[in-house]
């Protein structure tokens, strides 16, 4: 079979970089009188232990898993929302707040907003460019989740544990609706030992909708980590705009969130309707003193403008001039050298709005990258988490790390301590891998575990230059976070575990309780 002949020829190459590999399909394609083929032809005809030999060579994208995990976002159906925010568009057949052009929406549409068949879609994308998907971040978008009826939450969740659970079980990386679990409950237990497994759900709402009712819910959802609608810390700005809460509520929502063990992200916006410059700047740093605040994530949002919003209309009347690309720089430029400390990680800077659909306002859509060039030329570094990421450090450094050490950051947050441990090489400033333990006044928390670098299947033992998980470093965080939580007298370690990752800490010692991982200490 012609194809196999190209694997074989692709996987005895001694050099399998991007033009070696490029030079051997042309050969082949000569060879035979064929057209060159892509890779996720390739792929899509290897088997499974040729696709561990082939995936560095013919991934496309690498860097979407290149923090340790594949990424699946799933869009909510339109269902209008809670909020009046004055820049939020409103488009047809799309959640509030987004156009219908986003790649994520627009998988979306194209599978009548079924989550069973976006998650299917999804997974079968991401198989036939090459990246592993059996360990998987859900990110739940479309509007204020919570606000939405418990029966359609429900709903929801369990058909995403069905379809990464029944992906490619009857044929290869074809949908299959057979063995479909009965309750959500049954569906999380097949995923502990699923092919694809789930190991984070992401949460976006607003702190309104966030108090103890929604919590509960969230876990028994199977959620790990929520990401909270902030944009502002001036109650001023949060009027002006119609978010609908102000500055208290979020603090609350952070500490409930916290206390009950999970992550929790901040999403903030730059040159809202009554921001400056200075005030934008001192935003960030309030975020970081305020010990009710202190986020783990951000993503950081120009305000632009959007058909379809108020903010158009008054920008129409002249009552609103938005903030340009020099001044969005100037001012991320000075937040990720001096304010962003090394337990948070800033997870994205720009929308996936299309740029044609930005009507006034920021105009390049790569302003991370123009950032990250800019602040490189002049000799400073951010001190983020993604920025110093194994992986990250590699890919644009060509950096690898030479000595390691563990190294453990104490610091106040929401009438909590949270101690951030890490193995890093700080001559370098690169960072392997992370846990967060929250010690509460009756309890401690494992907050989130996790080792940076390309994502390795489970079972594999790949020893590339950053191929770093399974080495052993998170069991040296684990060990190190229970010997802290016995320094300070609890006798348990409460985990708020992913479910496809259960197994893992149950190796460890751990049992399951509710809607956590325990061990006795």
């Amino acid at each position: 079979m012609p194809m196999k002949e190209l694997i074989n020829e692709i996987i005895s190459s001694k050099k399998k970089d991007k033009n070696r590999v490029e030079f051997i399909k042309i050969k082949w394609a000569k060879r035979h009188g064929r057209p060159i083929p892509l890779n996720s032809e390739i792929l899509a005809v290897a088997s499974k232990s040729e696709i561990k030999q082939l995936a560095s060579a013919l991934m496309t994208k690498p860097t979407r898993t290149l923090s340790g995990v594949s990424v699946v976002a799933v869009m909510t159906k339109p269902a209008g929302c809670v909020g009046r925010c004055t820049y939020c568009p409103t488009a047809e057949n799309a959640p509030k707040s987004y156009t219908g052009h986003e790649p994520s929406t627009m998988r979306a549409i194209r599978n009548n907003y079924d989550e069973y068949k976006i998650v299917q879609n999804r997974l079968t994308q991401l198989h036939n460019v090459g990246h592993s998907t059996d360990k998987s971040e859900v990110i739940v978008q479309g509007g204020t989740f919570t606000w939405m009826p418990w029966d359609y939450q429900y709903e929801f969740i369990k058909n995403i544990f069905d379809a990464f659970n029944q992906h490619g079980c009857c044929a290869k990386n074809k949908p299959c609706r057979k063995h479909k679990a009965k309750t959500l409950l049954d569906s999380q237990k097949i995923n502990e030992t699923a092919q694809n497994r789930i190991i984070s759900i992401i949460i976006e709402t607003r702190p309104d909708y966030c108090g103890e009712k929604e919590i509960k819910q969230l876990l028994e959802l199977g959620a790990t980590r929520v990401e909270l609608g902030l944009q502002s810390t001036y109650d001023k700005v949060l009027k002006k705009i119609k978010r609908g809460h102000n500055l208290k509520q979020t603090k609350d929502a952070i500490r409930k969130l916290r206390d009950a063990g999970f992550k929790v992200d901040l999403h903030m916006m730059l040159g809202l309707p009554g921001s400056t410059k200075q005030s934008d700047i001192k935003m960030f740093k309030i975020l970081f003193e305020d010990e009710d605040l202190k986020p783990d994530g951000l993503k950081i949002y120009p305000c632009g403008v959007i058909k379809g919003s108020e903010l158009y209309n008054d920008w129409k009347k002249g009552k609103f001039k938005p903030k340009d690309d020099k001044y969005i720089m100037e001012v991320l430029k000075e937040v990720k050298t001096r304010y962003i400390p090394p337990y948070c990680r800033i997870k994205r800077i720009m929308r996936d709005i299309p740029g044609n659909l930005v009507e006034a306002g920021y105009k390049s859509l790569n302003l991370r990258q123009m950032l990250l060039n800019q602040i490189e030329l002049e000799g400073k570094k951010c001190h983020c988490i993604r920025c110093r990421e194994v992986g990250q450090q590699y890919k644009f450094f060509g950096k690898l790390p030479k000595k390691i050490e563990l190294c453990v950051l104490k610091y106040k947050a929401n009438g909590g301590e949270e101690y951030f441990i890490s193995f890093e090489d700080k001559r370098h400033g690169i960072l392997l891998g992370f846990a967060r333990l929250r010690l509460c006044k009756d309890s401690a928390f494992l907050r989130e575990l996790h080792v940076y670098g390309q994502m390795i299947p489970i079972g594999s033992d790949d020893s590339s230059e950053f191929g770093i998980q399974h080495k052993g470093l998170g069991k040296k965080l684990l060990a190190k976070a229970e010997e802290i939580t016995k320094q300070n007298r609890k006798n348990e370690l409460f985990v708020l575990s992913g479910v496809g990752v259960r197994n893992y800490y149950r190796k460890l010692g751990y049992k399951k309780k509710d809607y956590y991982m325990i061990k006795k200490l």
